[in-house]
């Protein structure tokens, strides 16, 4: 798989397998993988060397501001240049770390270091509060669960593999226990589940599945919502009819995230352009025809049940306009075409008015949502104006970086919305 942008969060209790399936799923997809776990056992590792009082939380604080971390490549973790991954995995640090990771002031310092050390995207972070608290926007999130009995002997034959002879599992488990006690009951970032991570009971399963299972969900679970089942059975015929017989090929795709609120605007020069589209992207989309597709008792059923609603030729109506921002707030995607209309030799043509007040509009109530540029080559070639059929062809998407629109701000609103519409049409041109 071609590397990422995603973000991607884990959380769960200890002995879930987060740190392993994280680092593997990491692997597959090419992406950084942060354990936030190891900060903590970093700075425990530190305050046990330094012999301090883990319950002297002012102590731990200023050991926190001054401590120096790195997370190095190969899963290497440093504390002021000296090396200490082992020294953390030690049962004195699972011992301990509790302590350390419930005071607040600790948490608030290491959730800025982690958030900066994902800003770029591209990553894969687990831990106990990262869904809710680190990366609350993750692009996809995930919750590992596990019993207590299967976690506690993982566990201990985990610490047998690595040498520990002086382990017990029933102490194990009681600290276990413990920890799940204490990290579900602090005040700050407590390990709950979030309504939109998606849960899997490890108990039964083994890590190959498990790490499987989350790369199917990474690149299919926001393309096929099972929600719309007939949406996702022409997916899948429309997949077959591109890829294989029309060679589609996508670039840029790491440009979409897969959550949250996007606006896709792309040139028009077929009516294969949607189906296209939607086998291009790496989610389900919404889209927009004009009215008088609607009119014909077939198409006006079939576009109800592929998420395509109406817009009129002549500019989009209050109705359209709320609709798109009513998905964009619900964190959907949804695909424009700004020149309304096929263009009759394959070259771009001047926006629609109104396309850059939509935009605007957008970017005003639903300010996280991103504007993609995109450009469609072929399907003018594989159905042109007034083809029945489909025609041989090669097929190719290409997907733009977000446009910032936010820097028009300073225009009139007639210049601004000018300005913002002429902006999406050449970076549709440059692709």
């Amino acid at each position: 798989m071609a590397k990422a942008k995603w973000t991607i969060a884990i959380d769960g209790p200890a002995g879930a397998g987060k740190s392993t399936v994280a680092k593997l799923v990491a692997k597959r997809l090419k992406i950084k993988y942060i354990d936030s776990g190891a900060v903590y056992r970093a700075i425990t590792w530190k305050a046990i060397e330094e012999k301090i009082d883990l319950n002297d939380k002012l102590a731990i604080i200023e050991l926190t501001k001054g401590i120096k971390i790195e997370l190095r490549s190969k899963k290497r973790v440093f504390v002021a240049d000296r090396e200490v991954t082992k020294e953390i995995r030690k049962p004195i640090i699972d011992q301990n770390i509790s302590l350390v990771a419930k005071n607040e002031c600790v948490r608030e310092q290491v959730v800025k270091l982690l958030q900066e050390l994902s800003t770029s995207g591209g990553v894969i972070m687990e831990g106990r509060d990262i869904t809710t608290v680190v990366l609350p926007q993750a692009d996809i999130k995930f919750y590992l669960d596990a019993d207590v009995t299967t976690r506690a002997d993982r566990r201990y034959k985990e610490l047998l593999a690595k040498g520990e002879k002086d382990i017990n599992l029933t102490q194990i488990q009681q600290e276990i226990e413990y920890r799940d006690t204490q990290d579900k009951t602090r005040t700050t970032g407590p390990l709950v589940r979030t309504k939109d991570a998606i849960y899997f009971d490890t108990s039964n399963l083994t890590i190959k599945q498990v790490v499987s299972a989350i790369i199917a969900k990474v690149k299919y679970f926001h393309r096929l919502n099972w929600d719309n089942k007939f949406y996702s059975i022409l997916y899948f015929i429309a997949v077959f009819l591109f890829k294989i017989l029309y060679n589609l090929k996508v670039t840029g795709q790491e440009n979409i995230p897969l959550a949250g609120g996007v606006l896709i605007a792309a040139n028009h020069v077929s009516y294969a352009d949607p189906p296209v589209m939607a086998v291009a992207l790496p989610r389900q989309t919404y889209y927009v025809a004009k009215e008088q597709l609607f009119e014909h008792p077939f198409l006006r059923w079939l576009f109800r049940n592929i998420n395509v609603f109406s817009i009129k030729q002549s500019g989009a109506s209050p109705q359209t306009f709320k609709k798109i921002l009513n998905l964009l707030e619900q964190g959907r995607a949804v695909v424009i075409f700004p020149e309304g209309q096929r263009s009759l030799d394959g070259k771009l043509q001047a926006a629609k008015p109104g396309i850059g007040m939509m935009i605007s509009k957008a970017m005003e109530k639903c300010p996280q949502s991103k504007i993609i540029p995109a450009k469609i080559l072929g399907t003018d070639k594989i159905l042109p104006r007034g083809a029945k059929w489909l025609r041989s062809g090669n097929l190719e998407v290409r997907f733009g970086k977000p446009i910032d629109v936010h820097q028009l701000a300073d225009y009139s609103s007639k210049e601004k919305y000018q300005a913002i519409a002429d902006a999406v049409m050449e970076r549709i041109s440059k692709l």
